[in-house]
């Protein structure tokens, strides 16, 4: 070997010492800057802990640390669920890995069903175990499950192929094709055969964007018993040609007996709530964009403004508080309907619930929302034509609650707490001896 080649070979022996040096040195201020912030987390996660020890302690706030809330003292169990699945990367507020599910009660049972198609119950009868159930459900994602004549009914999506190769959806530009389904099952607790009740076609020219998906059953004077279901919005432009409303959701209703589909109102984001109070009156809850998570109630035929009108604003990087509104505020101004409440800033919404007078008689007529983002329960009061918010209380619950559900066999409601690892939540009242 030349002197030449000597000194180049020595030359990147060096170059390559040199980096590992600078890498490991890297190396080594990145895990110290990683220890800062977690120092820093648990000091503030301490001093939270200490305010609320001395508020609680002090009564400076005038609120109560759950399960006490401002007027009742509650008894809050968790149970953790054997999901084998994985659960999703969720990047909003911190949440890291969440398992999204769905419950139902039936009698003494609970029906658990995650995003991902697991299925499990809880026998409230028997210790609170949770078993599996054998299902041939294999959705891509599940949106919500309902409960009707001994039925159980399960919103999903699955991918589909066949709508591209049969031209279903004509006029549109599409990339991603699947279906919105709503499948049906005999309840029954060792395995479930579910069947197509209902097919929605759907295309979208980007993925991640399947909004909605609730369910809840209705009653006509005429027609009897109908459900509703929230599923995107087709429009056609000037020259006939169909598109999507620019991310927009109706509410369609199906008739329970005759399967007729018409739709029922328009101009919703993403619906994540759905209550059907005294059997016709219809509450819903919405997630925004940045702000704006709303609570309506839905009348027939009527739109409520999404896109054009909306309290909240887009999700722009460096948001410059000096720039114009991208949203009209007002509803009423361009024909639309008012929300009963909007959410500024918004507190991920989710499930909407009524709260009988069985379970606590200071609570009759109120209604329980929960909350994903905010990992609260908020108790509201509304008036009595259910247009106008009177008052409300926010229960810290410290997780993400999909969903809610109440239970008449052990007068409790559960909650679906999807932070890893998933728990089924249980709230009841505390009876003083």
């Amino acid at each position: 070997m030349t002197n030449k080649k000597i000194i180049t070979f020595s030359i990147i022996l060096i170059l390559i010492f040199i980096s590992f040096i600078l890498l490991s040195k890297i190396q080594i201020k990145f895990e110290d800057f990683k220890n800062q912030i977690k120092s820093k987390d648990l000091k503030i996660k301490k001093l939270n802990q200490r305010i609320s020890s001395i508020e609680k302690a002090k009564n400076l706030s005038n609120k109560e640390i759950f399960p006490n809330t401002q007027f009742a003292e509650f008894k809050f169990e968790e149970f953790k669920i054997p999901f084998k699945k994985e659960g999703f990367e969720n990047y909003t507020a911190n949440s890291g890995k969440t398992n999204p599910f769905y419950i139902s009660s039936y009698e003494d049972k609970i029906f658990i069903i995650s995003k991902n198609s697991e299925i499990f119950f809880l026998d409230l009868k028997n210790n609170n175990k949770i078993k599996s159930i054998t299902n041939n459900l294999n959705a891509k994602n599940v949106y919500d499950t309902l409960i009707f004549d001994n039925d159980i009914y399960v919103v999903v999506s699955q991918y589909d192929k066949s709508i591209k190769k049969n031209n279903n959806i004509s006029g549109l530009s599409c990339k991603h094709y699947f279906s919105r389904k709503i499948l049906k099952s005999k309840i029954n607790f060792s395995n479930l055969k579910f069947e197509e009740f209902y097919n929605e076609k759907i295309c979208w020219d980007t993925s991640g964007k399947e909004n909605g998906g609730r369910v809840e059953i209705y009653y006509d004077k005429i027609s009897g018993p109908n459900m509703l279901l929230s599923v995107y919005d087709y429009i056609k432009d000037e020259k006939n040609v169909l598109k999507l409303n620019d991310g927009a959701t109706k509410y369609i209703s199906i008739n329970m007996k005759t399967k007729e589909v018409k739709d029922y109102a328009y101009g919703f984001r993403n619906p994540q709530g759905l209550l059907v109070l005294n059997k016709n009156v219809i509450i819903s809850s919405e997630h925004g964009p940045r702000g704006g998570d709303e609570i309506n109630r839905i009348y027939y035929n009527n739109n409520y403004g999404w896109p054009i009108s909306s309290y909240g604003e887009k999700y722009n990087e460096g948001y410059n508080s000096d720039e114009k509104y991208y949203y009209k505020k007002s509803h009423k101004k361009f024909n639309f309907i008012e929300p009963i409440y909007a959410f500024v800033p918004s507190i991920g919404i989710s499930q909407i619930i009524e709260v009988k007078k069985e379970f606590l008689d200071k609570w009759k007529n109120n209604i329980l929302i929960s909350s994903l983002r905010n990992r609260s329960l908020y108790r509201v009061v509304f008036d009595d034509n259910y247009e106008r918010l009177i008052s409300m209380e926010r229960i810290h619950i410290g997780k993400r609650i999909r969903d809610i559900s109440y239970n008449e066999y052990q007068n409790a409601f559960l909650l679906a707490l999807e932070n890893s690892p998933a728990t089924l939540g249980i709230i009841k009242v505390k009876n003083k001896d």
